[in-house]
């Protein structure tokens, strides 16, 4: 749907996004905020940019490629904000099961979490399989995410968040400083087993560039949509299904 230009732009500019907002506001946002709050606003930016996948899909212009654009740089400060409010609940979670991160819950954890993923996918190839539209399948998967964030909006017990105490969320923008790159870095100086743990990520990164240069300018021309759905799907339920043996 993106092209190999609009694909990458959008990429650089989601995790340029996600570090800083890793680096200088999650940690904040989320001890002021809380978990949930902090979960639905970066569950509310991933439905933005679903959203406006589709709408590009749709009109292919200067304009939706620039919404596109913010979209994932929004995307990226609310994947900032999920990654530091499912850890903390997570860690929550494990305390509450058995003490701190038990490996059979961290196992099962890893199962359920890839595994649904891997579903998800294989639903997705599925509808592809049967609507070989991908502005249908972007639009789709916009009504889900809205679904799901509805859910957790209405219901957050359900999906085990207990409801946060109100905060002041301007007050805690305001809070947010680069201070917070200095204690990262004197982090990596005092422990140095935090140093062993960049190349994966820095792998990681490039090869989400890679795949998706591959895909948009090679893949996507010569594969079916469902192909490659079918594809991610065979990955995502393996790892899922090796998670608890490997745990």
């Amino acid at each position: 749907v993106q092209g190999p230009e609009l694909a990458n732009c959008g990429l650089a500019a989601f995790y340029a996004c996600y570090t800083l907002s890793a680096l200088t506001l999650a940690t904040v946002f989320v001890d002021r905020e809380g978990p949930r709050r902090s979960m639905l606003i970066g569950f509310g930016a991933y439905c933005v940019l679903a959203f406006s996948y589709a709408l590009y899909s749709l009109s292919q212009n200067a304009v939706t490629f620039a919404i596109v654009i913010i979209a994932s740089a929004g995307g990226g400060i609310g994947g900032g904000l999920i990654w530091v409010s499912q850890s903390r609940h997570y860690a929550a979670m494990c305390k509450d099961a058995a003490g701190p991160a038990p490996n059979n819950f961290a196992s099962s954890f890893a199962f359920w979490y890839i595994g649904t993923e891997g579903v998800v996918k294989l639903a997705t190839a599925s509808f592809l399989t049967l609507v070989d539209d991908l502005t249908v399948a972007c639009t789709t998967l916009f009504i889900l995410l809205v679904a799901a964030y509805g859910a957790m909006v209405l219901r957050p017990e359900s999906c085990g968040f207990a409801t946060d105490d109100e905060g002041d969320i301007m007050n805690t923008m305001r809070s947010v400083s680069l201070s917070s790159i200095g204690s990262v870095a004197k982090a990596h100086a005092e422990d140095p087993r935090i140093i062993p743990l960049s190349p994966p990520w820095l792998a990681f990164g490039f090869s989400s560039a890679a795949f998706t240069s591959w895909y948009a300018g090679v893949v996507s021309t010569y594969r079916p949509n469902a192909l490659v759905g079918f594809a991610a799907a065979e990955v995502a339920l393996v790892a899922g299904a090796l998670a608890p043996l490997f745990g």
